[in-house]
């Protein structure tokens, strides 16, 4: 017996049950709705719990400071500057910074005093943008004034 309009077979119990619409909607309707629902709630979970690090991690940091370049690296990868405090990043101390071209560090020598500003990395790098030497506040000893 086939079951009629608005009607449903129950195999357990081997007959057709009337189902009512209006008091609940089919179960394969209601599929589709569901399993979009936890899609979203799973995904907006997601979202939440990865947010920061994504902020951290895309939004790499830019800092301003001065400092005095203290060394190179070999072939000058690097250099390390005894920087001051870098509000909201780190104290006052010497750390290496990457340049983001070799012509950075061009010009540079041990004892310059610069202002610059880096990029610290989702990995943990810290790469120049921009570096200037202030050559007037640097103290060579032995240098004599052309005044």
């Amino acid at each position: 017996m086939a079951p009629r309009q608005g009607a449903t077979t129950c195999h357990a119990l081997d007959r057709t049950i009337p189902w009512h619409e209006d008091v609940m909607p089919r179960p394969s309707r209601m599929l589709p709705v569901a399993v979009l629902a936890v899609a979203l709630t799973s995904v907006a979970a997601v979202v939440q719990w990865y947010s920061p690090s994504v902020a951290q991690a895309s939004g790499s940091e830019t800092y301003s400071t001065r400092g005095v370049v203290k060394s190179f690296g070999e072939g000058r990868k690097y250099v390390n500057i005894a920087h001051e405090k870098i509000p909201g990043y780190m104290e006052a101390m010497t750390m290496s910074f990457e340049p983001r071209t070799p012509e950075q560090l061009a010009g540079l020598d041990v004892g310059d005093r610069v202002s610059f500003t880096f990029t610290s990395t989702e990995d943990g790098r810290r790469v120049l943008n921009a570096i200037e030497t202030d050559r007037s506040r640097r103290p060579r000893l032995g240098a004599t004034s052309d005044r």
